[in-house]
């Protein structure tokens, strides 16, 4: 199916995965790093590059649908930005959260069918190839440390380089059900990235994951698929409770607060710091509408009102403190925008076909994001531009309904 792709639209998509995969290897070792101030910089420079390279590679570019939400985000956060304390910090930032949009152009103007759709999301194993690797590697050596107190090493990685194991996890699960990302070590992948998931007990990447599985349940309603992932979960318990019960139980132990019968989640730092952005703004109104002017620049204030240096975990909190009402309307009109654009596409397509697969799997990956909003990822360049090229390509797709040719002898999933 590949060899219908000119040599150089597969040049480009090879250089599209490439920059992923850097960002994504940069967000794995964040925290080898004492002084991470010169590696935003760096990001931001290899993206814009990567941006600039495929625009000057590829004729005929077009506006995808959402560019206009784009456009206004960018012109807002920057010049938001003009206003803060700490400009360049809050520029910065802000161009983590900017550049990954740009991400839905290349995807609409790159990839323009299925069959490259397909061949961009083979080369994405090598995501979990390192993922995988990596987790076994520092937790056989003993290097890094988890993400609490107990159980299992994740080495230097971070929320960041997580949700893009997740989402990179979700995506070739789901196309692995089309019949079109077959790789022999899938399976083994597939699983080890769950029991490691589940081992590391971070709470909203397990019930994105578990989203996730009930969602393709509900579109593979046939006995050999129920079967399939009822024999797998039946092995992921079995492996967890019999090699992992030790990191099982210390992941536990290191979270016994989140799990006791006193715990209550308005108590949380995460639910309590929501009231921060009121408490900054309650003598000056103006900024409920356009907000506090210190775009990204939400630490130092954090400490202030919350006694403690961190960032706010929100990522609807942290725009309404950046442009308060009006920026956190317009993400979420953004968010609605993509998904009824998407939705429409699905249900013109009346035969279950490749094509209708795919719009289920995007719109199902663009509700799956906007839960984990509410964990923050507002500024991971990884995991956003991975999921902006993917909505941006589903975006460009022609609804079809036949089976399109090129891919004769593939399998369907059925409704």
């Amino acid at each position: 199916m590949s060899k219908q792709i000119p040599k150089k639209k597969k040049t480009l998509i090879l250089v599209l995965v490439s920059v992923l995969f850097i960002n994504y290897i940069i967000e794995s070792f964040l925290y080898y790093f004492d002084d991470r101030s010169i590696l935003i910089p760096l990001q931001v420079a290899l993206n814009l590059g990567v941006i600039f390279f495929s625009i000057a590679q590829t004729s005929k570019w077009k506006k995808p649908p959402g560019g206009n939400y784009v456009i206004i985000l960018t012109v807002f956060l920057l010049v938001a930005s003009l206003m803060s304390s700490n400009i360049i910090q809050s520029i910065n930032i802000s161009l983590k959260f900017i550049l990954p949009l740009f991400y839905l152009l290349l995807g609409y103007n790159i990839i323009k069918n299925h069959v490259e759709l397909i061949y961009f999301v083979k080369r994405l194993y090598i995501f979990l190839y390192f993922f995988v690797a990596n987790i076994i590697y520092v937790n056989v050596f003993n290097v890094g440390e988890a993400f609490y107190d107990k159980g299992i090493k994740v080495g230097y990685m971070n929320n960041n380089s997580m949700y893009t194991s997740l989402f990179v996890t979700i995506t070739l699960i789901y196309f692995y059900s089309m019949n079109i990302s077959k790789n022999r070590f899938a399976p083994i992948l597939f699983l080890s990235s769950a029991v490691i998931f589940l081992l590391i007990l971070k709470r909203t990447l397990i019930l994105i994951l578990i989203l996730a599985v009930i969602f393709y349940i509900m579109r593979n309603l046939n006995i050999k698929k129920i079967l399939a992932f009822g024999i797998s979960s039946a092995v992921l318990l079995f492996v967890i409770n019999n090699v992992f019960q030790d990191e099982l139980n210390e992941a536990f132990e290191s979270r016994s607060s989140r799990f006791s019968e006193d715990y209550k989640v308005t108590e949380e730092g995460r639910f309590v710091e929501n009231s921060m952005p009121f408490k900054h703004m309650k003598n000056n109104t103006i900024q409920y509408l356009f907000g506090t002017g210190e775009v990204f620049n939400d630490r130092p204030f954090y400490y202030r009102y919350m006694g403690a240096d961190r960032e706010l975990h929100n990522s609807f909190v942290r725009l309404f403190w950046n442009g308060g009402f009006t920026l956190l309307l317009i993400f979420i009109l953004f968010y609605i925008f993509l998904f009824m654009k998407l939705k429409s596409k699905y249900t013109r397509v009346k035969k279950t076909n490749i094509h209708k697969n795919i719009f289920y799997f995007i719109l199902v990956m663009i509700g799956l994001r906007f839960i984990s909003e509410f964990s923050s990822g507002l500024t991971y360049i990884s995991y956003n531009a991975l999921s902006y090229v993917l909505i941006g390509s589903a975006l460009f797709l022609k609804p079809s309904k036949i089976i399109p040719k090129e891919t004769k002898g593939v399998e369907f999933t059925p409704n």
